[in-house]
Formats: C-alpha cells, sequence, structure tokens
C-alpha cells in the first residue's frame, strides 16, 4: 500500500540529487534508441 508511493518519492528525490547528463551522453542515448536494418512491422497510422 505505502511501497509505490515511497518508491515514487525516492525516485524523485534522487532524481534532483543527481546532475543533467551532457549533451554528449544525450546525444549518445538518442542514438542508440534509433533502430537501424531492416523493419519488421510496420506501424499503422
Amino acid at each position: 500500500l505505502l511501497g509505490m508511493p515511497l518508491g515514487f518519492l525516492v525516485i524523485y528525490g534522487v532524481s534532483l540529487l543527481g546532475k543533467e547528463p551532457s549533451k554528449e551522453m544525450q546525444a549518445s542515448v538518442d542514438e542508440i534508441r534509433k533502430p537501424r536494418g531492416r523493419t519488421v512491422l510496420e506501424e499503422k497510422t
């Protein structure tokens, strides 16, 4: 009952204590997240 709100507060508190990642690190993570290669399933829009 208290675990989820407490966990959220801990995550939020820790995120406030840490510093923002550098622009280079953010760009690296964005590049990793882009899929490469052949598309298996097309998303219908």
